[in-house]
């Protein structure tokens, strides 16, 4: 089929962009029910592509990733949260929805979580100076090993906990 404006009836393309426009559709295509199939074809064609749009829109997926983002946001700091379990719930597959993630905040799912776990860390740090350890640290921002724990606040950061702390 294609983009609803390749499609022509009569040299003018047919575009469908509002429910009146998708309901003149169904009455066009029930008027000609029983007239050329090519013609009919063409009609229900038009209208599958529509209802598609209006079940896969942008606004849709973008909602989707906004719930997995506040799902993240909530459980920042407990360790048991499971990215993949969430995104399972965005009823799109993994893999598409961590792609349409990644285009929109330009970061992995686990990587956003791991910034806002960072950015808690240097709060905390700030806050408590020395007097947290670097476990205790890791373990309230949501990591379960003081190791990746620092790994990942190098590379987010550039510098070690340790060095951050001076």
């Amino acid at each position: 089929a294609g983009d609803f404006n390749n499609m022509l009836i009569d040299d003018k393309p047919i575009s469908i962009t509002s429910a009146t426009d998708a309901a003149a559709l169904g009455e066009l295509i029930y008027k000609n029910r029983f007239n050329s199939p090519e013609y009919l074809n063409i009609l229900a064609d038009c209208y599958t592509l529509a209802l598609m749009q209006a079940y896969n829109t942008d606004s849709q997926i973008t909602a989707a990733v906004k719930r997995i983002v506040n799902a993240i946001s909530e459980n920042t700091c407990n360790p048991n949260f499971n990215i993949a379990k969430e995104l399972n719930h965005s009823d799109y597959a993994e893999d598409y929805i961590r792609a349409k993630f990644k285009e929109i905040y330009e970061e992995t799912p686990t990587e956003f979580l791991n910034r806002l776990r960072i950015k808690k860390a240097c709060r905390m740090i700030e806050i408590y100076g020395e007097s947290i350890s670097i476990t205790e640290l890791s373990n309230k921002v949501g990591f379960s090993t003081p190791a990746y724990f620092s790994r990942v606040f190098k590379k987010i950061t550039g510098i070690s906990p340790k060095q951050y702390r001076l």
